[in-house]
């Protein structure tokens, strides 16, 4: 994995990973927000997964009523796997 971090407005944070095999994912970090950004469904888990560890390092638990998901693009209403939180709830 790399990690790449900076600050793109004050406050604002843009962490930037690629996971093997050419994942590329987002987080935008602002205050006590964060946007997640995949480009696949399984990609988006993993990287909860990883979030949620860190948050969980600093006691700071992921509210799975207040996380939504977003798909876009052609295949937006097509069924897909839920996102969970390491919890076992169900990110809406």
């Amino acid at each position: 994995m790399v990690f790449v971090k900076e600050e793109f407005c004050h406050h604002t944070y843009l962490v930037c990973i690629l996971i093997a095999n050419w994942v590329f994912c987002v987080i935008v970090l602002f205050a006590d927000d964060m946007l997640l950004i995949s480009p696949s469904v399984t990609g988006l888990q993993k990287l909860l997964s990883i979030c949620e560890k860190e948050l969980e390092f600093l006691d700071l638990p992921v509210n799975a009523k207040k996380s939504f998901c977003l798909r876009i693009g052609p295949r937006h209403r097509s069924i897909c796997a839920n996102i969970c939180t390491s919890a076992g709830e169900i990110v809406s």
